[in-house]
């Protein structure tokens, strides 16, 4: 499957969606500061814990910048063959950004 970036406008929209979970991949001290409502794995857990992912139809996976979260999308995609991977696009930065601005 190919793999979709999500814009962070269309977060929201995308998680609305009842099929459709976040994966934040950022370490624990990282998602302590912020998060949105999700599933947390740190990066350097997820191929472990894929057993956890593979019952997901749709997976969004957040990081702080986007980098993460395109890499570790490409991994899920070779892994979840079931599964549409999207990764969002510049991250929580670029969530949060958007977000300060509606305020």
């Amino acid at each position: 499957m190919e793999i979709r970036a999500v814009e962070a406008d269309q977060l929201n929209a995308e998680l609305e969606k009842k099929s459709s979970i976040l994966l934040d991949i950022r370490e624990e001290y990282e998602y302590e500061d912020d998060h949105l409502e999700s599933i947390h794995i740190p990066m350097a857990e997820v191929k472990s814990r894929l057993k956890d992912l593979e019952q997901h139809e749709n997976i969004i996976i957040c990081c702080k910048s986007g980098n993460r979260a395109r890499a570790i999308a490409y991994m899920l995609n070779k892994n979840l063959s079931n599964t549409n991977i999207s990764y969002l696009s510049g991250g929580m930065e670029a969530y949060r950004q958007i977000y300060a601005q509606k305020q």
